[in-house]
């Protein structure tokens, strides 16, 4: 399988504007890095956030849906991402690490690993 990265456009636009993103989307020190596994429900290339829901299992086994949040489409495209490329990744499990808020089932997505051990990822650390 070919592994795919978001290009350096893409992880300097977002890391420029990430530190407002995080400001405008969540009080100050309410957010935490966290691996997520579950059962990737749908992608929605969308403004002004690209989405992706995710339904995982909470500790006593019940589904919990978490909704991760990325950037918008014309980031992805320059990147040379396209909503297709996270087909495989669809009713199947995946694991996202990425920013969450602690006061609920939301985040920043900075990575997508799927069951094949291939992965995308949103920022320049990875």
């Amino acid at each position: 399988m070919k592994l795919k990265t978001v290009g350096l456009v893409l992880a300097l636009v977002w890391g420029s504007t990430m530190s407002g993103a995080l400001a405008h989307h969540s009080p100050a020190g309410a957010m935490k890095k966290a691996a997520v596994k579950g059962i990737l429900r749908s992608v929605k290339f969308i403004n002004p956030h690209s989405q992706f829901v995710l339904e995982a299992r909470d500790a006593d086994g019940r589904p919990v849906t978490w909704v991760f949040e990325s950037a918008p489409p014309a980031f992805f495209r320059a990147g040379g991402i396209k909503r297709t490329d996270f087909a495989k990744g669809i009713d199947h499990e995946v694991t996202v690490s990425a920013m969450v808020f602690s006061d609920g089932n939301k985040g920043f997505l900075e990575k997508m690993t799927f069951a094949d051990g291939t992965f995308l990822t949103f920022n320049q650390r990875d």
